[in-house]
């Protein structure tokens, strides 16, 4: 897990860096001190609309909220990140505040797999849904509690068997 840690905090500092990074470009574009180019023009006018930037964009997570949610979201996510290097890892993962999902999935697998000296490719993921209201203070003997999985599909009428728990 700590592997998952540091690759997310290397990818919130870049997207931290570069949102300083254009902001003082547009500070000094906008004072004169520097040509205001068609992308600080184009970011700009962006903020203006509230929209992302598309610079910020570039190395973001995925999101389609507005600029003003973006930052509310990305200000909760350095948060998450912060109180886990602070407190330590925490006892439930807030999945869709993970810049990549998919290396965190990989560390629950990883991890079960060393424990139990079984192959990663023999494992499959299981889930357990909590009662509404339910809260926990522990983590899990094996395994990981995560809030924030958001689920889309199709419903088929024909071989109904789902086992989809979320």
């Amino acid at each position: 897990m700590n592997t998952v840690l540091l690759q997310e905090l290397a990818r919130y500092n870049a997207l931290l860096a570069t949102i300083r990074n254009s902001l003082k470009q547009l500070i000094q574009a906008m004072g004169g001190f520097i040509v205001m180019s068609s992308e600080l023009e184009s970011m700009a006018e962006n903020m203006t609309k509230n929209i992302i930037p598309q610079v910020w964009a570039k190395r973001s997570y995925p999101s389609l909220k507005p600029l003003s949610g973006y930052f509310k979201d990305l200000l909760q996510r350095l948060k998450v990140l912060q109180d886990w290097i602070d407190k330590g890892q925490p006892v439930i993962f807030w999945l869709s505040g993970f810049s990549f999902p998919q290396s965190f999935l990989t560390g629950v697998l990883q991890n079960y797999a060393r424990a139990k000296t079984i192959p990663i490719d023999q494992l499959r993921f299981d889930f357990e849904v909590l009662k509404e209201g339910e809260t926990v203070d522990k983590a899990p003997e094996t395994g990981c509690y995560i809030s924030g999985l958001f689920l889309e599909g199709k419903l088929l009428k024909e071989n109904l068997d789902i086992n989809v728990c979320f």
